[in-house]
């Protein structure tokens, strides 16, 4: 969606202009484009050339060595997508179990303080 990838993107030119200043922000930067296979903001390598920085070795395949096609924001969306119905059904499972769970536990307590009674 264009509004994950325009929050995504913001988030990227954030860590892309702390590159030199920030180690954290740098080594993030490396780990998600090394991993994840893109290169900078919305404008790909572009946005490191922008900003006067060098682009970092992860902007590129490691066996082929092309330069990724994709920005990070755009690639970050194709797989953040899937994967966030998937956590939200699991999230929906394990809060439903929680329900059935202290349904059960109360029946229980309920069963053991007439057991006590009696």
């Amino acid at each position: 969606s264009s509004m994950l990838v325009d929050e995504l993107d913001e988030v990227f030119l954030g860590l892309i202009s702390r590159w030199d200043d920030d180690p954290r922000a740098s080594r993030v930067m490396r780990m998600i484009q090394e991993y994840v296979g893109c290169c900078g903001a919305k404008n790909n390598r572009d946005d490191y050339y922008n900003m006067r920085k060098v682009v970092p070795p992860e902007c590129r395949h490691p066996v082929t060595g092309n330069n990724y096609r994709y920005g990070c924001p755009q690639t970050m969306a194709w797989w953040l997508e899937p994967w966030s119905s998937c956590l939200a059904g699991i999230s929906l499972f394990f809060s439903a179990t929680d329900v059935i769970v202290i349904y059960l536990n109360s029946k229980l307590r309920r069963y053991l303080r007439d057991l006590n009674q009696n």
